[in-house]
């Protein structure tokens, strides 16, 4: 049933061990108290059927009785990603930051909205936002989230050499960890160092087939890899080399279209956040190499 029951201590409640045996229905004021959560668990389980009209909707009752908590905001701000409702969701990831949200991953997928609607000056404005509450921090994870957010378009960062630089300690930090050295050779990528990104993509890439699923990342593990094939093609062809670059593009095509068949068909849905990674660097790497959209490698 929708509503919760609340256990009961009183005497007559008790079995002679001790435990509880009966329950008691809520009182109005409780019901009330609850039902923002009530409608917020509404919204998840629409989105766990793909049903994000409907968890729209029930996000929306949630934030009308509960207008000061950030779950409601931030998980409506991805149901509206998932329509591709990219203003929509761009509001509801700044609200959830206003009210006190200040984990990298609401900034990654802000900063995310904003490229996919082509908002080049919003995503300067988040990624320096990020690095000003995050890229001074010491904690590795909250680092690498804010230079791999800053690495995923030209430009997204102003000051490139601390961005490195706070890359390059985390990496070192964590070494046998892939998607650290990923983000570190795509941030090096963006900085123009493009011999030296080339040879810390490959470590990471060596690095994710020997662990499979890296667990400082919460997305599959082949599925981070593609990114990273994406920006070795890039780095390649910038040095000249097409036909390497050609046959890692190819490769990560052909794997990112494994994936998205995956989530077409329902086998394993892939939210919204990684399908648009993979489409951004994939539209980049297109136009670089002056790939044909429609017939690539």
């Amino acid at each position: 049933r929708d509503l919760p029951s609340f256990p009961t201590r009183r005497p007559s409640d008790l079995s002679s061990e001790g435990s509880v045996k009966l329950w008691r229905t809520p009182s109005a004021e409780e019901v009330e108290q609850h039902r923002w959560l009530i409608w917020n668990r509404r919204g998840q389980q629409h989105g766990r059927r793909g049903q994000w009209n409907e968890s729209v909707e029930s996000y929306t009752k949630a934030i009308e009785r509960k207008p000061d908590n950030w779950r409601c905001w931030f998980d409506r701000g991805d149901a509206y990603a998932e329509l591709e409702k990219w203003p929509e969701a761009a509001a509801d990831f700044s609200k959830a930051i206003d009210l006190g949200l200040t984990s990298g991953f609401v900034w990654h997928r802000l900063a995310l909205v904003h490229l996919m609607r082509g908002d080049s000056a919003a995503v300067r404005r988040t990624c320096a936002g990020m690095l000003e509450r995050l890229g001074h921090t010491n904690n590795l994870r909250a680092v690498r989230s804010a230079a791999w957010t800053c690495s995923l378009a030209p430009d997204a960062a102003a000051d490139l050499t601390a961005l490195v630089a706070l890359a390059t300690k985390a990496a070192e930090a964590k070494a046998t960890y892939f998607s650290y050295r990923q983000t570190l050779g795509a941030i090096l990528y963006r900085d123009g160092q493009f011999e030296e990104a080339l040879k810390r993509l490959r470590e990471a890439d060596q690095l994710a087939g020997e662990s499979y699923l890296d667990p400082t990342y919460p997305g599959p593990g082949y599925w981070t890899s593609v990114t990273g094939w994406f920006y070795l093609a890039m780095a390649h062809y910038r040095l000249g080399d097409d036909d390497e670059a050609r046959r890692w593009f190819r490769k990560a095509v052909d794997r990112s279209k494994k994936r998205l068949r995956e989530h077409d068909d329902h086998t394993d849905p892939a939210p919204w956040y990684e399908r648009a990674v993979n489409q951004l660097l994939r539209q980049e790497a297109e136009e670089l190499m002056h790939v044909p959209a429609d017939r690539p490698g």
